[in-house]
């Protein structure tokens, strides 16, 4: 059998199939004889980042190492009142605060120091 030999039924078989199927067979692979040749060259393209994999790391390829919290671009300047005296005159400038108190965590928590 030569390379460029192709399979098939014998002739007895392929009139049997087109008599039932009502038509000739039309095959679906795309094998090399049936195709046009390719004559062009092979590209010579350059090597990008990841061509040569002994220097190439995977942590440096992975997208999700690059995402980081939110920047905060405007910073709030108001100040807010803290809880207190609100309604007197002078002690109502004294009793803003920038201060923040932390939020309180859920569970109970355990001291190790």
């Amino acid at each position: 059998m030569s390379a460029s030999y192709h399979r098939d039924v014998g002739p007895v078989i392929q009139m049997i199939r087109a008599f039932l199927r009502g038509r000739s067979w039309n095959e679906q692979l795309r094998i090399p004889q049936h195709l046009s040749p390719r004559p062009s060259p092979q590209p010579e393209l350059p090597g990008g980042p990841s061509h040569k994999t002994s220097a190439n790391h995977y942590y440096t390829r992975d997208a999700r190492r690059l995402v980081e919290p939110p920047v905060q671009v405007v910073m709030s300047t108001s100040k807010e009142l803290s809880a207190g005296h609100a309604g007197d005159g002078e002690d109502a400038n004294n009793s803003l605060s920038t201060s923040h108190t932390k939020a309180p965590k859920p569970g109970l928590t355990h001291r190790w120091d």
